[in-house]
Parts: C-alpha cells; structure tokens; sequence
C-alpha cells in the first residue's frame, strides 16, 4: 500500500497525514530481578511490538530481529529499494489498540515445533488474583497504557490509544 501514497501515486495527489492502527501488547516479565525473566519479555516486546513499531516510526527494523529472523531462516527477501522505501516514508501518527498485557517468563522447556515460533524465546504466565474480563479470557491491566504512552512519547510522534 506504500507505493500508493506516495507522491504519484493512487493516493498521494492531494496532502494530508499517514498513520497506522496496531496492537501493542505490552510485556512484562514475572520476575524484574531475574536477567532471565527480563530478556523473555523483551523478546516478547521485540516480535509482537517492535517488529511493526519501529519500521513504521523510525523507517528501520530493529537489528535484533533482523538478526533472529536470519537465524532461523525466515528473515523474508528484501528487493531493491525497499529498506529505502521503509525509511523514507514513517508515518505521521499512531494508533493504538490495547486488549490486555502479554506476561512472560522465560522458557523452562524448549518449545517443541517444526516452523518458527515467537514463543520458543518466552513462556506466558498469568498472575494469581489478577483482574479478569472473563467473556474474553484477558486480563485487565489499566496501567499497561501507560507504557505505551511512554514509548510513543520517545519517538515523538502523535498518537491514540483505544481500549
């Protein structure tokens, strides 16, 4: 759909605004004191969140998940001009969906499966006594949207958040 917007394209004859509406699902890991526990959560964050936050505010994808996709051999072909194309045109504002928070912990078993899977970096917990919306099986953490306003607020960048 880029090429659609830009100036020639289908779209991009009259000026205006470009902006997105993800789902960031914030991750936090059982234990904060535990390096372990801490690097489960960031790869969480680094696969659900940053993997469309960063390339769509800051024009690059992290370097981290570049190389974790190489690794496992499902990093996707890149043609001529695309890192260009990604870096040339972030969006102008962000919309946010939250549902629930993401907990994680880090994994005790090797995750068992034959194709890439985000979760073989992290296992998900559910706290005791947390708030519950049982028709849909999600925790209710209001706090969460708080992080997500701190990291928009690092990138500077106009943003909603919806609940």
């Amino acid at each position: 759909t880029m090429p659609a917007v830009l100036p020639g394209g289908n779209c991009g004859k009259e000026p205006g605004q470009i902006g997105i509406v993800t789902n960031l699902t914030p991750a936090y890991c059982r234990d904060p004191e535990n390096g372990k526990d801490q690097k489960a959560a960031r790869m969480a964050d680094l696969m659900f969140n940053r993997s469309f936050l960063d390339p769509s505010v800051k024009g690059v994808y992290p370097r981290e998940l570049v190389d974790i996709l190489k690794e496992n051999s499902v990093l996707p072909s890149v043609m001529p001009g695309d890192t260009e194309l990604i870096r040339e045109n972030t969006v102008d504002f962000v919309g946010v969906n939250y549902y629930h928070p993401r907990r994680v912990c880090h994994r005790e078993m090797p995750l068992v499966s034959d194709v890439f899977m985000p979760d073989q970096y992290f296992e998900n917990y559910m706290p005791e006594n947390c708030k519950m919306n049982r028709s849909r099986g999600w925790e209710i953490y209001e706090m969460a949207s708080q992080g997500h306003k701190g990291r928009l607020q690092l990138f500077w960048i106009p943003y909603v958040v919806s609940f």
